[in-house]
């Protein structure tokens, strides 16, 4: 049980953000999102909305209206929003959270997502066209077993029989599950809760190019993104390069094309609309921090200083474990991204100080 007075501190706190806005009930609270970056076009613009309901002693629950992030408010999610709380509020922060997370899970019998399946695929009807898709779209060789050590979810229905997934929070639709099956590939993010679905097929509508599923809603780890799968060693203590593009296809060419999949020193995720700052929080919160280079493949419809933005929410404690930052793009003519073939790919870079950021 949430007190009012814990929940009235942290609404107080969200009132200190540059942007904030409460509906007319005194119940959610809108603010940008940590995760995805909001929206850039509009200054005032959020939506990270906050359900904080003083009527009750039930928890206080997120969720982004942009990018499919949700859960249950936590001292760490304060923290990503840049606010903290002290002392006796810190410590029942915590202890709700933790009672609130409990409740949830055995009341609504969410799906646990911490473990799960990768189908091993059949050559069949279904997944060869989708093989087939992904080997010219990069212009590399890939197999069924790469694609399963890769997270890449060829067929939908497959996954969710072998892991017996009652169903998506965010999609109870059978019609719409099904054309994501038959002409969608997806790939499993790193908490592995959220799926981003990329359309293969030219005659869908182009404004459903991409579609997110997500398993559990009330799942409070926030790292969504799409990433190579790969252990770390915190003992490793020579230079380490992340890769990091906008699109999953991108840092797939990315990983297959330029890098030529050296695994020791080189790490490969996608923001799939989470943040580039995301990602580099995820790796250096798990110990990857020592001469790290940061290797950013833009999209032309995001502009150097874009990036350099999104960059300075970087605290200068985790700075410091970086040695240097690349923003890459693609000056082959009439690309604008990476995924495409490597004679598509003239890759051209530029190095930023971390003062210019």
């Amino acid at each position: 049980m949430v007190s009012q007075e814990l929940k009235i501190e942290v609404i107080n706190l969200l009132r200190t953000l540059p942007v904030y806005h409460q509906n007319s009930m005194g119940t959610q609270h809108t603010v940008r999102c940590p995760y995805c970056g909001d929206s850039t076009k509009h200054s005032n613009h959020a939506h990270f909305s906050i359900k904080i309901d003083l009527s009750d002693d039930g928890p206080m629950l997120y969720n982004c209206l942009r990018c499919p992030v949700s859960g249950i408010l936590t001292n760490d999610v304060l923290a990503e929003l840049g606010l903290s709380l002290s002392g006796e509020s810190y410590t029942q922060m915590n202890k709700f959270a933790k009672s609130s997370a409990r409740k949830m899970f055995n009341t609504t019998g969410e799906y646990t997502v911490t473990q799960l399946k990768i189908p091993q695929y059949e050559d069949n009807s279904l997944n060869r066209p989708k093989l087939e898709y992904l080997k010219q779209r990069i212009g590399a060789d890939f197999s069924f077993e790469e694609c399963s050590d890769l997270k890449i979810l060829l067929n939908l229905q497959d996954f969710v029989r072998i892991n017996e997934i009652p169903g998506f929070a965010n999609c109870k639709s059978d019609k719409i599950l099904n054309i994501l099956n038959e002409n969608y590939i997806g790939f499993l993010s790193t908490n592995n809760n959220v799926i981003t679905m990329r359309n293969i097929n030219p005659t869908v509508d182009k404004k459903y190019r991409y579609y997110k599923l997500m398993i559990n809603a009330f799942y409070n780890n926030p790292n969504s993104f799409y990433g190579v799968p790969k252990s770390y060693d915190i003992m490793y203590t020579k230079p380490v390069d992340v890769h990091i593009t906008e699109g999953t296809f991108d840092i797939l060419s990315v990983y297959k094309n330029l890098i030529g999949e050296d695994t020791e020193r080189n790490f490969f995720y996608a923001a799939c609309g989470f943040g580039n700052v995301r990602i580099i929080k995820y790796l250096l919160y798990y110990g990857l921090n020592t001469n790290v280079n940061i290797h950013i493949y833009a999209d032309k419809d995001k502009s150097d200083y874009d990036h350099k933005k999104y960059l300075r929410t970087i605290k200068d404690t985790d700075l410091v474990w970086i040695k240097n930052i690349y923003i890459h793009r693609n000056a082959f003519p009439g690309e604008k991204d990476y995924g495409v073939p490597l004679d598509h790919i003239d890759d051209t870079f530029m190095k930023l100080k971390k003062n210019q950021i």
